[in-house]
């Protein structure tokens, strides 16, 4: 998967642990799934659909570059913006693995805007500041009214979002010992 400025997507957190996915009848695996501890405590269920991460990093504190896509975009109010990840209000394991994001725009890349047959869409790339790191997000909204959908008729740098329903990619987890190494 490519991404712009991928380098500039990383989330520093624990890769603490890898579930290999389970096993089919067929003998092939379902998809692994790595769990992420974040800085602040928030644990992440990531599915490596790209096979991307070693499980003999579990243990490692690190960088993970993680894309959210497919997800349901508002502006958050003016006055209340957050910068954070947090599971979502319906989870109750013990990790997140549709949580709320909320974060401000450090640099949108695309936003395709169209209007057909009486609806609006969008597609959009952006970079997101969550906090204590950066994550990708790549999405197509659609709706009547963008205004009514996300709260505003176009996004720009700056703007505070909150992201639902995600789906979340890993394209890398890059231990620090790997960063230390190379320097």
């Amino acid at each position: 998967m490519r991404f712009p400025e991928v380098q500039s997507v990383a989330l520093p957190a624990t890769f603490v642990e890898f579930r290999p996915g389970r096993l089919h009848p067929s003998g092939m695996r379902y998809l692994p799934l790595i769990v992420l501890r974040l800085a602040d405590g928030v644990m992440l269920g990531v599915v490596d659909r790209h096979h991307r991460v070693e499980a003999a990093d579990v243990g490692q504190a690190g960088t993970a570059r993680l894309i959210f896509q497919l997800s349901l975009i508002q502006e958050q109010p003016p006055g209340q913006q957050v910068a954070a990840i947090t599971p979502g209000a319906h989870e109750r394991g013990e990790f997140s693995i549709e949580p709320l994001v909320f974060g401000q725009i450090a640099a949108l890349h695309t936003w395709e805007q169209h209007r057909k047959l009486g609806y609006e869409s969008v597609y959009t790339e952006m970079l997101l500041q969550v906090g204590p790191g950066t994550v990708g997000l790549r999405t197509t909204i659609t709706g009547d009214d963008l205004d009514e959908a996300i709260g505003a008729n176009r996004l720009r740098e700056g703007a505070w979002i909150k992201l639902e329903n995600s789906r979340i990619d890993i394209l890398e987890f890059a231990p620090e010992r790997e960063r230390r190494s190379s320097q």
